[in-house]
């Protein structure tokens, strides 16, 4: 299930869960689109991508979230952005 802590490597998931064997469980009601799950644990909540609060990039011990503009002169020479 996509989620707010796995919506960046989510594709590379469902490649990788491709080669694996299935074992019988209960499949979750997917999100509607461009929504995924807040997390994968109880209560399932689905929202809307945009609100999840992923962090994408560490550097120098500070945590940056996709689309944040890094300032730090001593990672950046000119205007950074992390996708």
């Amino acid at each position: 299930m996509k989620t707010c802590d796995n919506r960046l490597v989510y594709d590379t998931l469902i490649q990788d869960c491709g080669q694996e064997t299935c074992v019988e469980g209960c499949d979750i009601e997917p999100c509607q689109p461009g929504q995924v799950y807040e997390s994968n644990k109880e209560p399932f909540k689905c929202i809307p991508e945009a609100f999840c609060n992923t962090t994408c990039l560490t550097l120098n011990g500070k945590e940056y979230k996709e689309g944040e503009r890094i300032l730090d002169s001593t990672i950046c020479r000119m205007d950074c952005e992390v996708w």
